[in-house]
């Protein structure tokens, strides 16, 4: 059986340093992120420890939620 994928395109405005900017859409345009969540958290990511504590939380969220594609994009950006 073949099955279908599709890539994202586009680029948001998640966060308004460059580098957490690219981190968060290479997280929703290949790694199968929420816009939404992403969106979020990206407003609150002041620095690398932001980061991390907010990658951290959209993993734990997703896996409380039994999202387990989004909890490991989320952890595996979160560095750990």
């Amino acid at each position: 059986m073949k099955k279908e994928f599709s890539f994202r395109t586009g680029v948001y405005h998640l966060n308004d340093e460059p580098n957490f900017n690219y981190q968060l859409n290479r997280t929703l345009m290949w790694s199968g992120g929420d816009l939404d969540e992403l969106r979020l958290a990206g407003g609150k990511i002041k620095d690398s420890s932001d980061w991390e504590t907010e990658m951290v939380a959209l993993a734990g969220k997703a896996l409380s939620e039994g999202r387990v594609v989004h909890a490991i994009a989320y952890f595996r950006m979160a560095h750990l």
